[in-house]
């Protein structure tokens, strides 16, 4: 008795193993595919099929193709590029005049000191204080006094001016 017992246990388990695999496998519990959604099918456009009077066009089109994608130029002359929409110009307008303004030369000012708290801005240019809103000898604007760099400008011309150590330390 005792060895049908085990033959008994031997075989449940034996078919216990197929049986939770193939559930497994109906259940959708595999979790390398627990997250894949199948595409959703599009419908097809409606396409009207030519009829064969249409297809024999077609084809006749096709054979002049090449003749049509490449024309031939008798020598000397010109292209006829109305098929892409060009048209004969009859009178060539005069080329626009570009005004070309002169390249502002770089500014060459020695900073040597800028000042910035809450209350108070100022710098030192050219051993001279300035303010912010201040107007340099030659016609430029002090507009912004920052930590180690001020910006001035002049007729809508803006330039970073940077103290001489620390613009020499970040080339």
């Amino acid at each position: 008795m005792k060895r049908k017992a085990t033959r008994m246990w031997a075989l449940c388990l034996l078919a216990l193993g197929p049986c939770a695999t193939l559930f497994m496998a109906l259940h959708g519990t595999n979790l390398a595919n627990a997250d894949y959604r199948p595409a959703q099918v599009r419908p097809l456009p409606d396409v009207a099929v030519p009829n064969r009077a249409e297809l024999k066009k077609i084809n006749r089109l096709y054979d002049r193709l090449p003749a049509i994608a490449q024309p031939s130029v008798a020598p000397g002359g010109p292209l006829d590029l109305r098929l892409f929409g060009y048209r004969k110009v009859e009178k060539v307008a005069a080329p626009v005049q570009i005004i070309e303004k002169p390249v502002a030369e770089p500014l060459d000012y020695h900073l040597t000191f800028t000042f910035n708290s809450d209350r108070r801005r100022f710098c030192i240019i050219d051993q001279t204080i300035y303010t912010e809103g201040k107007e340099l000898p030659d016609g430029n604007r002090v507009l912004k006094i920052e930590p180690r760099r001020i910006l001035l400008g002049q007729d809508g011309q803006q330039e970073w001016i940077f103290m001489e150590e620390a613009h020499k330390q970040d080339q």
